[in-house]
């Protein structure tokens, strides 16, 4: 490749990428995001009581112990968690226990500003998993 092609081809990379690589300004805020639903799945054929913990802004919203139920097959076990959801962006916190196996994750910080999806997984190894899912940035408008 010569020169030319080089920077013909860099050229148009760069206006394909323009808005895409930006970095973010020094007086973004912190990052907050909305959660819009926490599920818990049990991928284990037998019933798992896990506790769950969710924190917006250092207030607890939520804290339980949830039996959940076994799987059947390909079929998970699980449950759509009942909590009231705060509609106003902020720093979400998601702590989750099966036994003395232990995970905690912020969800702001792995995001960035955004609507989530948390779902717990619980798998073989009786370990809870905190996923989670961007869906977009609606809910913030």
């Amino acid at each position: 490749m010569n020169r030319r092609q080089f920077l013909q081809a860099t050229a148009s990379t760069a206006v394909l990428l323009t808005g895409c690589l930006s970095l973010p300004a020094a007086d973004d805020e912190d990052p907050a995001v909305v959660v819009e639903e926490v599920l818990i799945d049990n991928t284990i054929e037998e019933a798992q009581t896990l506790e769950l913990e969710l924190e917006y802004d250092g207030e607890i919203l939520h804290a339980a112990t949830h039996e959940i139920d076994a799987a059947e097959g390909s079929l998970t076990g699980g449950m759509e968690v009942d909590v009231d959801l705060p509609t106003e962006p902020g720093e979400f916190v998601v702590r989750t226990a099966i036994g003395e196996t232990t995970r905690e994750s912020n969800i702001a910080d792995k995001h960035g500003n955004g609507c989530i999806t948390v779902q717990v997984w619980v798998e073989p190894d009786e370990v809870p998993s905190i996923l989670t899912r961007h869906d977009g940035t609606e809910c913030l408008e």
